[in-house]
């Protein structure tokens, strides 16, 4: 029995093989061809559905505009869409703390300044050792007079022969050591027309003489200066004649606050250096001021 040859196009129920072969490449390309219509109508759709959202979106925003409201497009769910949202505002900065620091305590206040010694007056009561009612008391001072009270004519108070009391100078000098000028008054005194109580402060020689000194009791010399000063010691000038003339004993008062204060107060001080001197037209030492 003849070979039948299975390539044998004769053979039935078979193909032969150039003609599968042709069919493979058939189908390969009609599979290719599938695929690339399938892709390019991808292509198509992508390229669509962009166009067809944006003119949805439109189409939305205007019907939204006419109802008086604002469209805020959403993203698409694929592909995007719709305008960026534009980036919230940074928060302004907070301001820095202000920190106020309490204010200073206030200063104490200042200390009452001490009460001043300067004077405007001075006093001097001469008194007579007869008439012991008439001494001035201790005069309460203020602040600017002087008064000199001559206690006892000296040799009133030795002999008992004279009625009269007389002065040449007193001068005060301030806390430099510097010589006040003054005007001075003797009020209830009685003297000769060139022998006033002016020249108790005029820098020369000349006197002043007053009859009343026993009538009166004393003699007070009151004199004021241009302006206040704060006194540190005075001196006297007796006169040019009649020793038993000589003031003996005195107080010196300054005005300190609308009052008299006592600041020296000298009682028989004796004669010579320490006292009333001997000679004539001479000058006593020094005298403190103590306030």
């Amino acid at each position: 029995m003849a070979k039948v040859d299975e390539e044998s196009p004769l053979l039935e129920g078979s193909e032969p093989k150039a003609a599968r072969s042709f069919w493979a490449r058939g189908s390969t390309k009609l599979a290719l061809g599938a695929v690339a219509f399938v892709a390019a109508v991808a292509v198509v759709a992508v390229v669509a559905t962009p166009s067809a959202h944006a003119s949805s979106d439109a189409q939305a925003m205007d019907a939204q505009a006419d109802l008086g409201f604002k469209f805020f497009p959403f993203p698409h769910p694929v592909f995007g869409g719709g305008p960026s949202p534009s980036p919230s505002p940074s928060p302004a900065p907070m301001p820095a703390p202000v920190h106020h620091s309490p204010p200073p305590p206030s200063p104490p206040p200042p200390s009452p300044p001490p009460p001043s010694l300067a004077s405007t007056q001075v006093k001097i009561d001469i008194t007579a050792s007869l008439a012991p009612a008439a001494v001035a008391a201790p005069a309460v001072a203020t602040a600017a007079v002087a008064r000199l009270d001559p206690g006892e004519d000296r040799h009133h108070a030795i002999k008992g022969q004279t009625s009269m009391m007389q002065l040449a100078e007193w001068e005060f000098h301030d806390l430099q050591d510097v010589r006040l000028d003054m005007t001075c008054n003797s009020p209830g005194s009685s003297s000769p027309s060139n022998e006033g109580v002016n020249h108790v402060s005029d820098h020369s020689t000349a006197k002043f003489l007053d009859f009343n000194f026993q009538q009166n009791g004393g003699t007070t010399i009151i004199c004021t200066f241009g302006y206040p000063h704060t006194l540190q010691n005075y001196k006297l000038q007796v006169a040019n004649d009649e020793k038993a003339r000589d003031p003996y004993g005195w107080t010196v008062s300054v005005m300190l606050n609308g009052s008299w204060k006592v600041v020296s107060t000298v009682d028989a001080p004796g004669e010579g250096d320490e006292g009333v001197p001997n000679g004539r037209d001479t000058w006593t030492r020094a005298f403190q001021v103590n306030y």
